[in-house]
C-alpha cells in the first residue's frame, strides 16, 4: 500500500496568506499537490490541515481524500498523522510525505521515490548544490563545504512504515527535533537512498515566489531626416542620418522601452513619453530609465533581450558589437543576454526595431 501525507497545516507566516489555499493556475496550492498523488494512483491520500482551513480543504478535494488535525509544529502534524495510520494500517507500506509548499512534483519523482523505497527502505527527493556552500559562525565564514556531496532536499520523503513509525517513536523518547523526516529517519541508523527532484519542483516560501516570468515585445518605426547624426541605443552614428522624431529618435531604445513596459502591463512608449518631450525631455534614455524603475520596484530584473532590426541603409552587423556593450551598460546585464539580428528593410527610408524581452523576479 503507497499512502501520501500532504502537510498543509502551517501558519504560513512567511509567506503572508494561507499558503494551501494560494491560487496557482486557476486551482488552490493544495490541489496541485493532491492532483499529483491521484494521477499517481496512491491507495490513500490525508491531508493534514489546521483549525482555520481544514473545512475549506475539504470542499476542495475528493471525498476520498482525509482530512486530519496538525500540531503546532511540521513534526507534531507528521506524528498526528501516523498515529492516525497506526489505527487503521495492517502491513507494511510506503508513506510518502509531502510538502503544499511543493506543488509542482512531478510523477517521476513520485515514481522514483517510491521504487527507492521499496528498495531501501528510505528515500528523498532533492538536488545537489549548485552554489558554493559555506558555513559560519556569527559573521564569519567557518568553513566552507564541498558543494558536490550537498543535497538541497525538497519532498516527497519517502519510508517503509515500520522506519518511519520507529523513527518518530523513537524522537518522542529521545525529544528530538527536525525539520524533514529523514533527520529522524537518520538517527535510528537507517541510510536514506536519493533521487533528483524537477527543476519545478521547489518549495515556496514567500508570496514572491509565485511570481511568474514576465515577456513583453516592442516595436518602433522612424523615417530618416534630412540633419543630425544617428541616435541608436544612446550612441551617435555620425556616418548616418538622425531617425525623424521630437526626441533623438532611437529607435532601439524606444523599442525596448516598450517591451519592458508591455511586460509590466503598462502602455506604449507615447502614454509617458510624449508628455516627457514636450516638457523639454528629448533623451530617450530617460524614458528608459523610467520603465527601469519601475521594473525594479516591482521585484523584476532582465534575463534575456532580443532585438531585430530592419533597415536598407543602415548595416546594423558591423556595428553590433557597439550596440550590445551601450546596452549592457544602460541596462546593467551581461552582452551574452543580449541578442541583435538584422534583415535589409524594404522600407529604404527608414529603421524598425523589435524588442522581445524577458523579465524574471528577483525579490
Amino acid at each position: 500500500m503507497n499512502i501520501a501525507i500532504i502537510l498543509a497545516g502551517g501558519k504560513s507566516t512567511r509567506f503572508g496568506s494561507d499558503k494551501p489555499l494560494q491560487m496557482i493556475s486557476d486551482k488552490p496550492m493544495i490541489m496541485h499537490s493532491v492532483d499529483a498523488f491521484l494521477q499517481a494512483k496512491v491507495d490513500k491520500i490525508i491531508v493534514v490541515a489546521n483549525t482555520e482551513n481544514a473545512q475549506k480543504i475539504k470542499k476542495l478535494v475528493p471525498k476520498s481524500v482525509r482530512i486530519i488535525l496538525g500540531g503546532k509544529s511540521r513534526q507534531e502534524s507528521v506524528f498526528n498523522a501516523i498515529k492516525f495510520l497506526e489505527k487503521s494500517l495492517k502491513s507494511e507500506g510506503v508513506i510518502l510525505i509531502h510538502n503544499v509548499a511543493n506543488p509542482f512534483v512531478g510523477q517521476e519523482e513520485i515514481k522514483n521515490c517510491i521504487r527507492l523505497v521499496k528498495k531501501f527502505s528510505a528515500c528523498i527527493t532533492g538536488n545537489l548544490a549548485v552554489d558554493t556552500v559555506k558555513m559560519v559562525d556569527g559573521n564569519f565564514i567557518k568553513q566552507t563545504l564541498p558543494r558536490e556531496k550537498i543535497l538541497l532536499a525538497e519532498t516527497p520523503q519517502g519510508f517503509k512504515w515500520s522506519v518511519l513509525y520507529k523513527a518518530y517513536k523513537n524522537a518522542v523518547t529521545k525529544k528530538l527535533s527536525a525539520t524533514d523526516d529523514a533527520f529522524l529517519v537518520e538517527r535510528i541508523g537507517q541510510k536514506v537512498a536519493w533521487t533528483e527532484a524537477s527543476p519545478l519542483n521547489k518549495k515556496l516560501t514567500f508570496e514572491h515566489d509565485l511570481k511568474p516570468d514576465l515577456i513583453g515585445v516592442g516595436s518602433d518605426f522612424h523615417e530618416f531626416s534630412r540633419i543630425g547624426a544617428l541616435t541608436l541605443a544612446g550612441l551617435k552614428f555620425p556616418k548616418y542620418k538622425k531617425l525623424e522624431a521630437d526626441s533623438d529618435g532611437d529607435a532601439i531604445l524606444h523599442a525596448i522601452t516598450t517591451s519592458i513596459s508591455s511586460a509590466l502591463g503598462g502602455g506604449s512608449l507615447g502614454t509617458f513619453a510624449t508628455s516627457m518631450c514636450k516638457s523639454g525631455i528629448k533623451n530617450s534614455r530617460k524614458y528608459l530609465e523610467k520603465t527601469l524603475k519601475q521594473m525594479s520596484e516591482k521585484g523584476y530584473s532582465i534575463s534575456n533581450l532580443s532585438l531585430s532590426i530592419e533597415s536598407n541603409e543602415i548595416k546594423i552587423d558591423p556595428i553590433s558589437s557597439k550596440l550590445k556593450s551601450a546596452l549592457s551598460h544602460l541596462l546593467k546585464i551581461n552582452q551574452s543576454q543580449i541578442g541583435i539580428t538584422a534583415i535589409r528593410g524594404k522600407n529604404k527610408n527608414g529603421l524598425y526595431c523589435i524588442s522581445a524581452i524577458l523579465l524574471r523576479q528577483t525579490h
